[in-house]
This record gives C-alpha cells, structure tokens and sequence, in this order.
C-alpha cells in the first residue's frame, strides 16, 4: 500500500492507495470537521496543476497595519492623554494582526486533474519530492488501468484500433507501443 500523510497547521489529508480494488482512501481533517470517502481509479484524472495563492495583497495590507500601528505609537508620544493602556493594546493588536496576515500559510497545492474527482495536495508537505513522487505513482497507475480497459483484445477491431489510436494521440502509448499491441492483436485475431 503506497501512502502519504500532509500536514499544513491545522489540516490534515492522508492518501492511501489500495491496488488490489484500485481505488484511493482519502482523509481530509481540519480544526472543525473529518471527512473520509473513496475514490476509484477510474475516476482520477492524469494532468496536474499548480495552485498557487499571489501574496502582493498580502504583503501590502500587512505593511499597511504594521505601518498604522507604527504611527499610533509615535502618536501617542504627542498627546497628553490618560489612556497608554488602550493605545498599548490597539498597537499590540495591529502588530499581532500584521504578523498573522504575513506569515498565514496560503495555498500552494498541487491538483490532479482530468477526471471525474479532484485530489489536492499540498506541495511542500511532507516534502516537495514525496509528493512528486507520489503524483508520478498516481499518474502511473491511472495510466496502466486505462490500458488494461481500452486495450482488450476481445473487442472489434474498430473499436479496438479507435481505443489504441486514441491513447497514441494522448500520448498513453509511445509509436513502439502502439506497433507492439497492434501487432499482438492482429497474432491473436489469427488464432
């Protein structure tokens, strides 16, 4: 069983790979709810996208409530007012806010796409190398099940080279390939 576990503050995903009924165990659990489902083979897709959240606006907001703060602090040096306390606290405030805004992890994901279900991970937990690695054996497998249900030997042989010919097209099959298993089917249509 091929597994890997993601952790992200309070998120958690486990994905475990079950071969012998060719379906995906996935664990989704964050800080207020757990969810766990199946997923087929069947139903994931091949191509893969990076998700990433764009920080500038965070950046700039940030900046702008640590600079606010920073201005409150230089105003209360001019007044004279019997209230440092409340002044202390909203600063106190903005600097926390500042901070929790800058440096809150933001999406970076990567998706699995081209199918019927999504699956999500992140991109950099464990490590940015399991989780390549882990796509890479996802995409293998979809891709060998795909092979083993569109290319049967069985069917006609229209259907047969319209399948064949397809997975040369999206580049399933290398032109060995594709030379090879027409090969083989024509042998076995013989007999």
């Amino acid at each position: 069983m091929h597994s890997i576990t993601q952790k992200r503050l309070f998120l958690k995903r486990v994905y475990t790979v079950n071969e012998n009924d060719n379906s995906i165990d996935v664990f989704h659990k964050s800080y207020d709810r757990q969810v766990r489902f199946t997923i087929a083979i069947s139903e994931i897709g091949d191509e893969v996208q990076l998700v990433k959240q764009n920080k500038l606006g965070v950046y700039i907001f940030s900046t702008f409530i640590f600079l606010l703060a920073t201005g409150l602090i230089i105003l209360t040096f001019f007044i004279d007012d019997e209230a440092p306390i409340a002044y202390s606290i909203i600063i106190g405030m903005g600097y926390l806010l500042a901070a929790i805004i800058l440096f809150y992890p933001y999406q970076d994901d990567v998706q699995i796409v081209g199918g019927e279900q999504v699956i999500t991970l992140f991109r950099k937990s464990p490590t940015e190398r399991e989780v390549s690695d882990f796509v890479a054996y996802l995409q293998g497998l979809v891709l060998n099940y795909r092979k083993e249900i569109l290319i049967n030997n069985n069917l006609d042989e229209d259907v047969f080279m319209s399948n064949i010919s397809w997975m040369l097209n999206m580049n399933y099959l290398t032109p060995e390939e594709y030379d090879q298993v027409k090969h083989e089917y024509d042998i076995q249509k013989l007999f």
